[in-house]
């Protein structure tokens, strides 16, 4: 009876005990013997429990301790909090912001009438309205314009006081040329004559011709050559007025207003001019 376990030993024994203490004598001390022995058995063969120190017991698969998923799950939530902080700074200092700024007061400025200044020889000039502590005066009067062009015949010479008549509607312009400056020549321009010699602080040019640039030359007669002459202010026409302030003022009876590049796309270059002022020291 190796093969039985000790209930069923048991049973077996009882039931064929004559009469003695324990024996099993009806059927139905048998069949309540065997189901006393089957839970047994069934008892015995069943697995272990996940059983804690502390008493409690695992139905399912008992977690396994992880210490290094336990350390990535902590910084995943340290980057998720340093994130979120982050972004409420962030939007904190925006609003902040918003509700701080200003809106800018007083009347709007229109710049489309404001006169360009330069100042020549890239030194510092201010705004144009001064010169060596002076203030510049009222345009001086011209006693004659003309024509400069000592490298041929002059460009319209018949409208050169258009660019002196105070009628910013008229303009002396040049010929339309098919290249642009120095190609074919050097330049062509108008020269002031004045009564007297003038403190010549800045030129004032009311022009509609992007891209034009000029230079102002100093001169000691009527038709010099260009070699004879001296520049002193230049630069591009920006906008509808510009002024081109001369670093240190010229007293002089004649002025070139000497255009060296035309305004225009190939093969149309020309260049206006509808006023000219200049502008003594006083």
């Amino acid at each position: 009876m190796s093969g039985l376990s000790s209930e069923m030993s048991s049973l077996a024994v009882r039931t064929i005990s004559d009469g003695g203490h324990g024996g099993l004598r009806t059927s139905s001390a048998v069949l309540r013997a065997l189901g006393q022995a089957a839970d047994a058995e069934e008892q015995a063969r069943r697995p272990v429990e996940n059983v804690d120190p502390d008493g409690g017991v695992w139905t399912t698969k008992k977690p396994v301790k992880d210490a290094g998923r336990r350390r990535k799950l902590a910084l995943g939530v340290t980057v998720l909090v340093i994130a979120a902080v982050a972004v409420i700074a962030w939007a904190g200092m925006m609003a902040i912001s918003f509700f701080q700024d200003d809106p800018p007061s007083g009347p709007p400025v229109n710049l489309a009438d404001e006169t360009s200044t330069q100042q020549s020889d890239g030194q510092d000039g201010g705004d144009g309205s001064q010169q060596s502590g002076r203030s510049l005066g009222d345009p001086a009067e011209v006693s004659g314009i003309e024509v400069y062009n000592p490298e041929g015949e002059g460009d319209a010479v018949d409208e050169a006081s258009y660019a002196v008549d105070g009628d910013p509607a008229t303009a002396w312009a040049t010929d339309e040329y098919r290249q642009q400056f120095p190609a074919f020549k050097s330049g062509v321009g108008l020269i002031a004559e004045f009564a007297e010699p003038v403190d010549l602080g800045a030129v004032r040019i009311v022009a509609d011709s992007p891209g034009t640039e000029v230079e102002i030359r100093a001169a000691d007669s009527a038709d010099p050559d260009l070699s004879d002459t001296e520049v002193v202010a230049s630069g591009p026409l920006e906008g509808q007025r510009t002024e081109l302030a001369l670093s240190e003022p010229v007293s002089t009876r004649y002025v070139i207003v000497w255009v060296t590049t035309l305004s225009g796309e190939e093969p149309e270059y020309t260049s206006q001019l509808s006023e000219l002022m200049f502008l003594p020291l006083e």
